[in-house]
């Protein structure tokens, strides 16, 4: 799967550009720094919901993250199958 969505890649780029830590982006998620940390690196993938939360935090729209990126059938997944 050449094309996945690198939602954290783009959590990382917004929290860096609103000077914010891991740590309170885990307090918001009710998570760990260690998990916000593998997200960011793309090793783990937040639910729907969180993404929600994430895009509302930072006032962005939930689309911000899978933008300019081919969404592939088997990363519905990721958002929890939308439809």
């Amino acid at each position: 799967m050449k094309n996945k969505v690198q939602i954290g890649t783009k959590l990382l780029k917004l929290r860096q550009e609103n000077g914010h830590k891991q740590l309170v982006i885990a307090e918001l998620l009710n998570s760990s720094q260690s998990t916000i940390s593998n997200i960011e690196k793309n090793q783990l993938s937040p639910n729907y919901h969180q993404i929600q939360i994430l895009a509302t935090f930072f006032r962005v729209p939930v689309s911000f993250f899978f933008d300019d990126e081919t969404i592939m059938e088997d990363d519905w997944a990721i958002v929890g199958l939308l439809y």
